[in-house]
């Protein structure tokens, strides 16, 4: 992954060199631009595929998880509990088509000059804190309870949406959703709820978590914070070299 954003920063000052700061309206098209008018047609075709193969591969997914979880976890569970499989099927067809209504119609409304990277990150910060917030939660309290998932859950969403339009910067979403649901976690954990029996059998088998980390997970570490710092270093360094 850290590879990739050496890529991306190298790509940009290359392409940043090749127009020689020339403006856009839109960042987005930079790279289309350059695609699109100065190369030849089978880098085009190739561009076209690679971006049609992403885009069926990720969408694709998308929808398969969505209808699986209003299907069995919604409809099965609260409307049609004992029906035929050829039924849950039908109805997860069904549901497929609703979230790709429900994922393409927002996404062409959202359409800006905003770089789409700055996008997706700052959309991928307000569910980081849940993420991040679970585990740490569920690692380290042991009164970890599904009542302060929950209300963790609800609580770092609203927190980050109020903060995303007050005009926080967008790094900072994840580590105040973060902070917000261990609060609010590990508070309703402590004073509602209860862990059962299965569930403490379940943490008990965990343990190996918290085991010595071997020398390649520090290995990975060091390679993190070399990663980082190429990544502060060589653009500058690029950009200087070939201007």
């Amino acid at each position: 992954m850290r590879s990739l954003f050496i890529f991306f920063a190298v790509m940009g000052v290359l392409l940043s060199v090749f127009y020689q700061d020339q403006s856009f309206e839109n960042s987005n098209e930079v790279i289309l631009d350059f695609v699109f008018n100065h190369t030849n047609p089978i880098i085009v075709g190739l561009v076209i595929s690679a971006l049609s193969a992403a885009a069926m591969s990720t969408l694709d997914s998308t929808y398969n998880s969505m209808a699986t979880v209003a299907t069995f976890d919604f409809y099965k569970r609260f409307f049609c509990k004992q029906a035929s499989d050829a039924h849950y099927e039908s109805v997860a067809r069904k549901m497929s088509l609703v979230a790709a209504v429900l994922v393409i119609v927002p996404a062409l409304l959202a359409v800006s000059n905003e770089s789409v990277l700055k996008t997706i990150a700052s959309l991928t910060s307000i569910f980081v804190g849940i993420r991040l917030g679970s585990f740490i939660l569920g690692l380290f309290f042991k009164n970890a309870n599904e009542k302060g998932v929950i209300a963790g859950s609800i609580g770092s969403v609203i927190g980050v949406f109020i903060a995303k339009y007050s005009g926080i910067a967008w790094p900072w979403l994840a580590l105040l959703g973060t902070a917000i649901f261990l609060v609010l976690g590990v508070v309703v954990s402590r004073f509602w709820g209860k862990v059962n029996e299965q569930q403490q059998a379940f943490i008990a088998t965990q343990k190996h978590l918290f085991a010595k980390p071997a020398a390649s997970h520090y290995g990975l570490l060091v390679f993190a914070v070399i990663t980082i710092a190429v990544c502060t270093v060589i653009p500058d360094w690029l950009y200087a070299a070939l201007s």
